[in-house]
């Protein structure tokens, strides 16, 4: 994730700005923030540029958020989810929730983005090259939305949780997971241990599911 200003982004209605025509036409929208796109079909796959601006941050955050809503009820991604937390005990959500994080940290690499380039993979391309090669890569991004949706899958509620600092604003995101009413702490670009995180000074939350 970009460096941001925190002043008016998360938390904050922001004023939206009529983009340009060429920015319009690239994104489907009149003015963004009214529209969204719809997430890929079920089964399908892509991986998305994003605008380097204040629009294209806000945009990519919306992308997250139906990613996430969207791809959590491709059984392409609910299969292996539940295959994967076969071992737990039936309705012990913590150990559901920590079997699957601990597998998006054993199969995925962060990478950052391309230099001056924002991207974003739908969940099912970082299953996909998962299956296809043994690994997926991705940034703090990628790979948060991939692990929301595989907990969302589930039928555990999941929300973004961004941090950063004063002077470069929010610059990162992670999971967190609500299980017996707390919220837990995911974050596979650094893969501590289930319920740690790196200390920020300034946080936000966004949640998935209103």
């Amino acid at each position: 994730m970009r460096r941001i200003a925190l002043r008016g982004f998360l938390g904050q209605e922001l004023p939206i700005r009529q983009p340009s025509s060429r920015m319009g036409t690239f994104l489907g929208v009149n003015e963004l923030g009214k529209k969204r796109k719809k997430a890929p079909p079920l089964g399908k796959y892509s991986r998305i540029p994003i605008p380097d601006d204040e629009d294209g941050i806000r945009y990519e955050i919306s992308r997250m958020i139906d990613f996430a809503q969207e791809f959590s009820g491709d059984p392409r991604l609910r299969e292996p989810a539940t295959r994967i937390i076969s071992k737990c005990r039936a309705r012990n959500q913590k150990c559901e929730v920590n079997a699957l994080y601990k597998w998006v940290c054993k199969n995925t690499r962060f990478v950052q983005d391309p230099y001056n380039k924002e991207m974003l993979s739908t969940p099912y391309k970082m299953l996909r090259d998962i299956d296809t090669h043994g690994m997926a890569h991705g940034d703090c991004d990628d790979l948060s939305t991939f692990l929301a949706t595989m907990i969302s899958s589930i039928g555990v509620r999941p929300r973004f949780r961004f941090g950063g600092n004063h002077e470069q604003g929010i610059h990162h995101v992670w999971v967190q997971a609500e299980i017996d009413g707390k919220w837990y702490d995911l974050d596979p670009s650094l893969g501590k241990p289930m319920g740690r995180y790196h200390r920020f000074q300034i946080y936000e939350v966004e949640e998935i599911w209103d």
